[in-house]
C-alpha cells in the first residue's frame, strides 16, 4: 500500500539531532584547521603555541602575563576580528571567540587576553597578502568561535577593566582580562 506525500519542493528541515551532529562535525573541521596552521606556523615562525597553559599562581598579575607573552619570540594565537583601525598601519583587534573564550579562561585559571596587533600584510603587494588582507577586513563571525590563527611578537601587555552599570552607579569591573599590543606577523582565516 502505498500514501500520499505531499511535496512542494523543499526538502524537510533537518531534526534536531542532524542540525547537532552537523555542528558537531563544522567544529571538528575548524578544530583540525586550527591544528594545521598552528603547525605549519610553529615550522615557518619557531613560533610558540604552548604559552597558553594554565596560570599557577592566583591571582594572575599582569607581570605574569607579560613574562609569558613578551620575551619568549613569537606567539601563535586564535580569535575572531572584533575591530580593524587604519592610521600608519593597520591594528587588529582579535578576540577570543565566546565559546573558545570561556574555554581559554578556565585553561589560563580564569585569564582573559584580547589582542591589538599592528598588520603590515596590508601594505604587502604580494596576491596572497592580499588575499589574506581582504579576507580579515570583511570577516565577522559575531564572535561564537576563533575563525583565525595569527602568529604575533607581543611589546606590551596591560590589564584592562570594564565598566559595569549597577543600580546607583557606574564602578569598574576589575576581571583578569588583559590586552597584548605588539606586530602580527601572519594571520590566516580558518573559519567556514
Amino acid at each position: 500500500m502505498m500514501f500520499p506525500v505531499a511535496c512542494d519542493g523543499k526538502n524537510p528541515p533537518p531534526s534536531q539531532k542532524e542540525q547537532a551532529k552537523e555542528r558537531e562535525q563544522s567544529r571538528a573541521r575548524l578544530k583540525e584547521r586550527i591544528l594545521q596552521a598552528t603547525k605549519e606556523f610553529q615550522e615557518v615562525y619557531g613560533a610558540n603555541a604552548k604559552w597558553n597553559e594554565a596560570f599557577t599562581r592566583r591571582p594572575v598579575w599582569t607581570i605574569d602575563v607579560q613574562a609569558r607573552l613578551i620575551p619568549n619570540g613569537p606567539i601563535i594565537g586564535t580569535g575572531y576580528v572584533d575591530d580593524v583601525e587604519y592610521g600608519e598601519e593597520h591594528l587588529i583587534h582579535f578576540k577570543r571567540g565566546m565559546m573558545d573564550g570561556i574555554q581559554a579562561s578556565f585553561g589560563l585559571g580564569g585569564t582573559s587576553i584580547d589582542f591589538k596587533l599592528r598588520c603590515d600584510v596590508f601594505n604587502d603587494h604580494r596576491p596572497d597578502s592580499k588575499q589574506a588582507a581582504e579576507q580579515v577586513k570583511r570577516d565577522y563571525s559575531g564572535g561564537w568561535y576563533d575563525t583565525h590563527v595569527f602568529v604575533a611578537k607581543i611589546d606590551s601587555v596591560e590589564r584592562t577593566y570594564k565598566l559595569v552599570a549597577r543600580e546607583d552607579s557606574i564602578k569598574p569591573y576589575a576581571p583578569r582580562h588583559f590586552t597584548a599590543t605588539g606586530k602580527c606577523l601572519a594571520v590566516r582565516y580558518v573559519g567556514e
